[in-house]
């Protein structure tokens, strides 16, 4: 499973040494608990086992390592994150861990961009400048309800 190499690597929740810090985008809802939270050199809610916020991390960090353009409703993904190609071959089987997480990740967007879609570009805004991208691939990627279904038209609010 891909995202059980997360909490060995932790590396979305490093800043390397020269780079600039990295201020997590929240949503208006997560700014209302959280305030702010920037990762100077390593994120005050990384714990030994990851994220000690479980369930109530910000959904920018839920959604890493994709990354989602708005203007063109695509996904793409973090180059540097480790998990990727095992990520990317998952997203192939129903059910899969991956397969899941981008299932969960499109449905958080739908809502999103009805009620916060400026959350929305922010993110964009200061992924595009962090990370290096690429295209996530998902073409014939089959969803939950079928296997003839794919999940490469662009979300609709």
């Amino acid at each position: 499973m891909p995202f059980e190499h997360c909490s060995e690597c932790k590396r979305c929740c490093n800043v390397d040494p020269g780079y600039a810090p990295l201020e997590i985008t929240l949503t208006a809802k997560e700014t209302k608990t959280y305030h702010s939270i920037c990762i100077e050199r390593h994120c005050q809610y990384l714990g030994k086992q990851g994220c000690t916020l479980g369930q109530a991390k910000p959904f920018s960090c839920k959604m890493y390592p994709l990354v989602y353009r708005p203007a063109t409703q695509e996904f793409l993904y973090d180059t540097e994150c480790p998990v990727m190609p095992k990520y990317i071959g998952q997203l192939k089987t129903v059910g899969s861990q991956a397969n899941q997480h981008l299932a969960f990740i499109q449905k958080e967007i739908k809502a999103l961009s009805q009620n916060d879609e400026d959350f929305l570009e922010r993110n964009f805004g200061i992924d595009e400048q962090y990370f290096e991208t690429k295209k996530l691939p998902l073409a014939n990627i089959p969803t939950k309800t079928s296997r003839r279904s794919v999940v490469n038209t662009p979300l609709r609010p």
